[in-house]
Protein backbone atom coordinates (compact mmCIF):
# COMPACT_ATOMS: atom_id res chain seq x y z
CA UNK A 1 0.00 0.00 0.00
CA UNK A 2 1.26 3.54 -0.78
CA UNK A 3 0.97 4.98 2.74
CA UNK A 4 1.97 8.51 1.65
CA UNK A 5 -0.85 8.76 -0.83
CA UNK A 6 -3.42 7.18 1.47
CA UNK A 7 -2.64 9.31 4.51
CA UNK A 8 -2.90 12.50 2.53
CA UNK A 9 -6.13 11.68 0.78
CA UNK A 10 -8.56 12.33 3.66
CA UNK A 11 -11.47 12.63 1.28
CA UNK A 12 -10.71 9.20 -0.10
CA UNK A 13 -10.63 7.79 3.44
CA UNK A 14 -14.02 9.29 4.24
CA UNK A 15 -15.44 7.88 1.03
CA UNK A 16 -14.04 4.40 1.81
CA UNK A 17 -15.32 4.54 5.39
CA UNK A 18 -18.77 5.52 4.14
CA UNK A 19 -18.61 2.76 1.54
CA UNK A 20 -17.66 0.18 4.19
CA UNK A 21 -20.53 1.30 6.44
CA UNK A 22 -22.98 1.21 3.52
CA UNK A 23 -21.79 -2.25 2.53
CA UNK A 24 -22.11 -3.43 6.13
CA UNK A 25 -25.64 -2.01 6.42
CA UNK A 26 -26.65 -3.68 3.16
CA UNK A 27 -25.18 -6.98 4.28
CA UNK A 28 -26.97 -6.78 7.65
CA UNK A 29 -30.25 -6.14 5.83
CA UNK A 30 -29.65 -9.15 3.59
CA UNK A 31 -28.74 -11.26 6.59
CA UNK A 32 -31.90 -10.25 8.42
CA UNK A 33 -34.00 -11.09 5.36
CA UNK A 34 -32.26 -14.44 4.94
CA UNK A 35 -32.85 -15.19 8.62
CA UNK A 36 -36.58 -14.49 8.22
CA UNK A 37 -36.78 -16.68 5.14
CA UNK A 38 -34.81 -19.46 6.86
CA UNK A 39 -37.09 -19.26 9.89
CA UNK A 40 -40.18 -19.53 7.71
CA UNK A 41 -38.70 -22.53 5.89
CA UNK A 42 -37.84 -24.14 9.22
CA UNK A 43 -41.43 -23.74 10.42
CA UNK A 44 -42.73 -25.26 7.19
CA UNK A 45 -40.36 -28.23 7.53
CA UNK A 46 -41.42 -28.76 11.15
CA UNK A 47 -45.07 -28.74 10.14
CA UNK A 48 -44.36 -31.20 7.33
CA UNK A 49 -42.37 -33.46 9.68
CA UNK A 50 -45.15 -33.43 12.27
CA UNK A 51 -47.68 -34.26 9.57
CA UNK A 52 -45.60 -37.19 8.30
CA UNK A 53 -44.99 -38.42 11.83
CA UNK A 54 -48.70 -38.29 12.57
CA UNK A 55 -49.55 -40.23 9.42
CA UNK A 56 -46.85 -42.82 10.12
CA UNK A 57 -48.09 -43.22 13.68
CA UNK A 58 -51.66 -43.76 12.50
CA UNK A 59 -50.48 -46.35 9.98
CA UNK A 60 -48.56 -48.28 12.66
CA UNK A 61 -51.55 -48.19 14.97
CA UNK A 62 -53.79 -49.59 12.25
CA UNK A 63 -51.36 -52.31 11.16
CA UNK A 64 -49.94 -53.35 14.53
CA UNK A 65 -51.90 -51.85 17.43
CA UNK A 66 -49.93 -53.81 20.06
CA UNK A 67 -46.42 -53.29 18.59
CA UNK A 68 -43.81 -51.40 20.61
CA UNK A 69 -42.10 -48.60 18.70
CA UNK A 70 -38.30 -48.62 19.09
CA UNK A 71 -36.68 -45.32 18.08
CA UNK A 72 -33.04 -45.20 17.02
CA UNK A 73 -31.15 -41.92 17.07
CA UNK A 74 -29.44 -41.40 13.73
CA UNK A 75 -26.49 -39.04 13.80
CA UNK A 76 -25.97 -36.81 10.75
CA UNK A 77 -23.14 -37.77 8.42
CA UNK A 78 -20.11 -35.55 8.60
CA UNK A 79 -17.89 -34.18 5.87
CA UNK A 80 -14.25 -35.05 6.48
CA UNK A 81 -12.32 -33.04 3.84
CA UNK A 82 -8.96 -34.79 4.12
CA UNK A 83 -6.97 -37.38 2.18
CA UNK A 84 -4.40 -39.76 3.62
CA UNK A 85 -1.49 -38.08 1.85
CA UNK A 86 -2.53 -34.49 2.52
CA UNK A 87 0.14 -32.22 3.92
CA UNK A 88 -1.77 -30.18 6.49
CA UNK A 89 -1.07 -26.84 8.17
CA UNK A 90 -3.22 -25.88 11.16
CA UNK A 91 -3.20 -22.27 12.38
CA UNK A 92 -4.74 -20.70 15.46
CA UNK A 93 -4.68 -23.88 17.55
CA UNK A 94 -5.30 -23.45 21.29
CA UNK A 95 -5.27 -26.69 23.29
CA UNK A 96 -4.27 -28.72 20.19
CA UNK A 97 -7.19 -31.15 20.60
CA UNK A 98 -8.22 -30.73 16.95
CA UNK A 99 -4.70 -31.52 15.78
CA UNK A 100 -4.52 -34.53 18.07
CA UNK A 101 -7.87 -35.86 16.82
CA UNK A 102 -6.91 -35.30 13.18
CA UNK A 103 -3.61 -37.12 13.57
CA UNK A 104 -4.72 -40.02 15.76
CA UNK A 105 -8.36 -40.60 14.72
CA UNK A 106 -9.06 -39.08 11.29
CA UNK A 107 -5.76 -39.79 9.51
CA UNK A 108 -4.11 -42.38 11.80
CA UNK A 109 -2.09 -44.04 9.02
CA UNK A 110 -0.65 -40.84 7.56
CA UNK A 111 3.04 -40.08 8.15
CA UNK A 112 3.22 -37.58 11.00
CA UNK A 113 5.69 -35.29 9.25
CA UNK A 114 2.82 -34.27 6.96
CA UNK A 115 1.26 -32.24 9.81
CA UNK A 116 2.35 -28.80 11.00
CA UNK A 117 0.32 -27.32 13.84
CA UNK A 118 0.74 -23.74 15.04
CA UNK A 119 -0.49 -21.49 17.83
CA UNK A 120 -0.58 -17.70 18.00
CA UNK A 121 0.46 -17.80 21.65
CA UNK A 122 3.95 -18.43 22.96
CA UNK A 123 4.44 -21.90 24.45
CA UNK A 124 4.30 -20.66 28.05
CA UNK A 125 1.25 -18.48 27.35
CA UNK A 126 -0.53 -21.39 25.65
CA UNK A 127 -0.04 -23.65 28.66
CA UNK A 128 -1.15 -20.88 31.01
CA UNK A 129 -4.33 -20.10 29.08
CA UNK A 130 -5.59 -23.58 28.35
CA UNK A 131 -6.21 -26.88 30.13
CA UNK A 132 -3.49 -28.48 32.24
CA UNK A 133 -3.13 -31.42 29.85
CA UNK A 134 -2.19 -29.19 26.89
CA UNK A 135 1.55 -29.52 27.58
CA UNK A 136 1.34 -33.32 27.58
CA UNK A 137 -0.71 -33.29 24.39
CA UNK A 138 1.88 -31.12 22.66
CA UNK A 139 4.66 -33.39 23.90
CA UNK A 140 2.82 -36.42 22.53
CA UNK A 141 2.33 -34.75 19.15
CA UNK A 142 6.02 -33.89 18.94
CA UNK A 143 6.97 -37.45 19.94
CA UNK A 144 4.83 -38.73 17.07
CA UNK A 145 6.68 -36.51 14.61
CA UNK A 146 4.17 -33.66 14.25
CA UNK A 147 5.78 -30.24 13.80
CA UNK A 148 4.42 -27.90 16.51
CA UNK A 149 5.27 -24.19 16.34
CA UNK A 150 4.32 -21.43 18.79
CA UNK A 151 4.10 -17.68 18.23
CA UNK A 152 2.77 -17.93 14.67
CA UNK A 153 0.59 -15.07 13.40
CA UNK A 154 -1.85 -16.39 10.81
CA UNK A 155 -1.81 -12.94 9.20
CA UNK A 156 1.93 -13.12 8.61
CA UNK A 157 3.07 -16.70 8.06
CA UNK A 158 6.12 -15.48 6.17
CA UNK A 159 7.51 -14.02 9.40
CA UNK A 160 7.71 -17.48 11.02
CA UNK A 161 11.35 -18.57 11.02
CA UNK A 162 10.51 -22.29 11.24
CA UNK A 163 8.23 -22.11 8.20
CA UNK A 164 10.86 -20.21 6.20
CA UNK A 165 13.43 -22.83 7.22
CA UNK A 166 11.17 -25.69 6.12
CA UNK A 167 10.73 -24.08 2.74
CA UNK A 168 14.46 -23.37 2.39
CA UNK A 169 15.47 -26.94 3.23
CA UNK A 170 13.01 -28.37 0.71
CA UNK A 171 14.33 -26.11 -2.05
CA UNK A 172 12.82 -26.89 -5.45
CA UNK A 173 10.86 -29.76 -3.92
CA UNK A 174 8.79 -27.36 -1.78
CA UNK A 175 5.10 -27.43 -2.74
CA UNK A 176 3.41 -25.89 0.28
CA UNK A 177 0.43 -27.50 2.00
CA UNK A 178 -2.58 -29.27 0.49
CA UNK A 179 -4.89 -28.18 3.32
CA UNK A 180 -4.62 -25.15 5.59
CA UNK A 181 -7.13 -25.06 8.45
CA UNK A 182 -8.23 -22.14 10.62
CA UNK A 183 -10.98 -23.18 13.03
CA UNK A 184 -13.06 -20.45 14.69
CA UNK A 185 -10.76 -17.48 14.02
CA UNK A 186 -11.36 -14.56 16.38
CA UNK A 187 -9.23 -11.64 17.53
CA UNK A 188 -10.37 -12.14 21.13
CA UNK A 189 -10.08 -8.41 21.82
CA UNK A 190 -13.32 -8.12 23.77
CA UNK A 191 -14.70 -5.37 21.52
CA UNK A 192 -18.31 -4.70 22.57
CA UNK A 193 -19.23 -2.42 19.67
CA UNK A 194 -20.62 -4.79 17.04
CA UNK A 195 -19.53 -2.79 13.98
CA UNK A 196 -15.95 -2.46 15.25
CA UNK A 197 -15.94 -6.13 16.23
CA UNK A 198 -17.03 -7.14 12.73
CA UNK A 199 -14.45 -4.94 10.98
CA UNK A 200 -11.65 -6.13 13.28
CA UNK A 201 -12.39 -9.79 12.61
CA UNK A 202 -12.82 -9.14 8.89
CA UNK A 203 -9.29 -7.70 8.87
CA UNK A 204 -8.09 -10.87 10.59
CA UNK A 205 -9.69 -13.03 7.88
CA UNK A 206 -8.34 -10.86 5.05
CA UNK A 207 -4.88 -10.92 6.60
CA UNK A 208 -4.94 -14.70 6.83
CA UNK A 209 -6.23 -15.17 3.27
CA UNK A 210 -3.46 -12.93 1.99
CA UNK A 211 -0.75 -14.52 4.11
CA UNK A 212 -1.59 -18.14 3.30
CA UNK A 213 -1.82 -17.78 -0.49
CA UNK A 214 1.91 -18.41 -1.23
CA UNK A 215 1.89 -21.52 0.97
CA UNK A 216 -0.87 -23.44 -0.84
CA UNK A 217 0.25 -26.40 -2.94
CA UNK A 218 -0.06 -26.32 -6.71
CA UNK A 219 -1.16 -28.98 -9.16
CA UNK A 220 -4.33 -30.78 -10.17
CA UNK A 221 -7.41 -28.57 -9.57
CA UNK A 222 -9.44 -29.66 -6.58
CA UNK A 223 -12.66 -29.55 -8.60
CA UNK A 224 -11.30 -32.40 -10.73
CA UNK A 225 -11.00 -34.54 -7.60
CA UNK A 226 -14.57 -33.86 -6.46
CA UNK A 227 -17.61 -35.15 -8.30
CA UNK A 228 -20.02 -32.63 -9.83
CA UNK A 229 -22.70 -33.69 -7.38
CA UNK A 230 -20.38 -33.12 -4.41
CA UNK A 231 -19.58 -29.57 -5.47
CA UNK A 232 -23.11 -28.57 -6.48
CA UNK A 233 -24.65 -30.10 -3.35
CA UNK A 234 -22.06 -28.73 -0.95
CA UNK A 235 -24.68 -26.87 1.08
CA UNK A 236 -26.63 -30.09 1.74
CA UNK A 237 -25.83 -30.27 5.43
CA UNK A 238 -26.52 -33.99 5.80
CA UNK A 239 -24.60 -35.10 2.76
CA UNK A 240 -21.38 -37.01 3.19
CA UNK A 241 -18.74 -35.58 0.87
CA UNK A 242 -15.89 -37.91 0.09
CA UNK A 243 -13.28 -37.47 -2.59
CA UNK A 244 -14.12 -39.22 -5.84
CA UNK A 245 -11.24 -41.60 -6.32
CA UNK A 246 -11.16 -45.03 -7.87
CA UNK A 247 -9.87 -48.09 -6.03
CA UNK A 248 -6.74 -47.96 -8.16
CA UNK A 249 -6.09 -44.34 -7.18
CA UNK A 250 -6.54 -45.21 -3.52
CA UNK A 251 -3.99 -48.02 -3.79
CA UNK A 252 -1.56 -45.74 -5.63
CA UNK A 253 -1.89 -43.00 -3.03
CA UNK A 254 -1.34 -45.48 -0.20
CA UNK A 255 1.90 -46.55 -1.87
CA UNK A 256 2.96 -42.91 -2.19
CA UNK A 257 2.22 -42.32 1.48
CA UNK A 258 4.45 -45.19 2.56
CA UNK A 259 7.29 -43.94 0.34
CA UNK A 260 6.92 -40.24 1.06
CA UNK A 261 9.64 -39.94 3.66
CA UNK A 262 10.33 -36.22 3.65
CA UNK A 263 9.00 -35.50 0.21
CA UNK A 264 6.96 -32.46 -0.77
CA UNK A 265 3.19 -32.25 -0.67
CA UNK A 266 1.36 -34.04 -3.52
CA UNK A 267 1.00 -31.96 -6.68
CA UNK A 268 -2.59 -30.87 -6.37
CA UNK A 269 -4.33 -27.59 -5.74
CA UNK A 270 -4.21 -26.59 -2.09
CA UNK A 271 -7.30 -25.34 -0.28
CA UNK A 272 -8.12 -23.18 2.72
CA UNK A 273 -10.67 -24.40 5.26
CA UNK A 274 -12.21 -21.86 7.67
CA UNK A 275 -14.82 -22.82 10.28
CA UNK A 276 -17.13 -20.31 11.97
CA UNK A 277 -20.38 -20.28 13.90
CA UNK A 278 -23.21 -20.14 11.37
CA UNK A 279 -25.10 -17.43 13.24
CA UNK A 280 -24.98 -13.71 14.01
CA UNK A 281 -22.57 -11.95 14.55
CA UNK A 282 -20.25 -14.39 12.73
CA UNK A 283 -22.37 -14.44 9.58
CA UNK A 284 -22.03 -10.65 9.45
CA UNK A 285 -18.31 -11.09 8.85
CA UNK A 286 -19.38 -12.23 5.36
CA UNK A 287 -16.48 -14.62 4.87
CA UNK A 288 -17.47 -15.83 1.36
CA UNK A 289 -17.51 -12.27 0.03
CA UNK A 290 -14.19 -11.41 1.70
CA UNK A 291 -12.60 -14.43 0.01
CA UNK A 292 -14.18 -14.06 -3.43
CA UNK A 293 -14.47 -10.28 -3.79
CA UNK A 294 -12.02 -8.68 -1.31
CA UNK A 295 -10.89 -5.06 -1.28
CA UNK A 296 -7.74 -4.80 -3.37
CA UNK A 297 -5.65 -3.64 -0.45
CA UNK A 298 -6.30 -3.30 3.27
CA UNK A 299 -4.93 -0.38 5.26
CA UNK A 300 -2.08 -1.35 7.59
CA UNK A 301 -1.50 -4.71 5.90
CA UNK A 302 0.84 -5.93 3.19
CA UNK A 303 1.30 -3.88 0.05
CA UNK A 304 0.53 -6.97 -2.03
CA UNK A 305 -2.86 -6.97 -3.79
CA UNK A 306 -5.41 -9.01 -1.84
CA UNK A 307 -5.74 -12.46 -3.52
CA UNK A 308 -9.08 -13.69 -4.78
CA UNK A 309 -10.45 -17.15 -4.04
CA UNK A 310 -13.07 -19.48 -5.46
CA UNK A 311 -15.46 -21.20 -3.07
CA UNK A 312 -15.31 -24.95 -3.64
CA UNK A 313 -18.00 -25.88 -1.12
CA UNK A 314 -19.31 -25.30 2.37
CA UNK A 315 -20.64 -27.87 4.79
CA UNK A 316 -21.88 -28.22 8.34
CA UNK A 317 -19.12 -28.76 10.88
CA UNK A 318 -19.88 -31.53 13.39
CA UNK A 319 -17.48 -31.36 16.37
CA UNK A 320 -18.44 -34.91 17.38
CA UNK A 321 -16.85 -36.17 14.15
CA UNK A 322 -13.45 -35.42 15.71
CA UNK A 323 -13.04 -37.63 18.81
CA UNK A 324 -11.52 -35.77 21.74
CA UNK A 325 -11.89 -32.33 20.16
CA UNK A 326 -12.59 -29.63 22.74
CA UNK A 327 -13.22 -26.10 21.58
CA UNK A 328 -11.41 -23.36 23.45
CA UNK A 329 -11.88 -19.63 23.18
CA UNK A 330 -9.13 -17.27 22.04
CA UNK A 331 -8.99 -15.70 25.52
CA UNK A 332 -8.44 -19.11 27.13
CA UNK A 333 -10.36 -20.75 29.94
CA UNK A 334 -13.07 -18.57 31.50
CA UNK A 335 -16.02 -19.04 33.80
CA UNK A 336 -18.17 -19.38 30.69
CA UNK A 337 -18.16 -22.79 29.07
CA UNK A 338 -15.83 -23.10 26.12
CA UNK A 339 -18.30 -25.54 24.59
CA UNK A 340 -21.04 -22.88 24.28
CA UNK A 341 -19.82 -21.89 20.84
CA UNK A 342 -20.39 -25.42 19.55
CA UNK A 343 -24.00 -25.66 20.72
CA UNK A 344 -25.25 -23.74 17.71
CA UNK A 345 -24.73 -24.54 14.02
CA UNK A 346 -21.17 -24.28 12.72
CA UNK A 347 -20.03 -24.26 9.09
CA UNK A 348 -16.78 -24.85 7.23
CA UNK A 349 -15.99 -23.04 3.99
CA UNK A 350 -13.41 -24.39 1.57
CA UNK A 351 -11.65 -22.06 -0.88
CA UNK A 352 -8.97 -22.35 -3.55
CA UNK A 353 -7.03 -19.52 -5.16
CA UNK A 354 -8.67 -18.02 -8.21
CA UNK A 355 -6.45 -18.51 -11.29
CA UNK A 356 -4.88 -15.21 -12.25
CA UNK A 357 -6.17 -15.57 -15.82
CA UNK A 358 -9.71 -15.51 -14.38
CA UNK A 359 -9.18 -12.44 -12.22
CA UNK A 360 -11.19 -9.55 -13.59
Amino acid sequence: MNHKTKTKDHKGKATKKSSLKAALAAHQARAAKSKRVAHAQKIDKQKEARSKKSKASNTRDEEAPFAVSNTLEVKPKSTIPFEDDDHVLLVGEGNFTFTFSLVTSILPTSPRHQFTSTSYDSESECYRKYSSDTAKRVADLKAMGVKVIFGVDARNLESCKEIRTMRKHMGDRWNGWNKVIFNFPHVGAGITDQDRNILTNQRLLLGFLSSVAPFLSKGQPLKHRLSKEQIESSDDEDMELTLARSEHENQTNQTQVSELGRRAAPSREGSVLITLRDSIPYTLWDLPTLAKRPPQQVHGMTSRPQPKYLQVRSFKFHPDAYPGYQHCRTIGLTNASNEDILRGPCRTWEFVLKPRDDIE
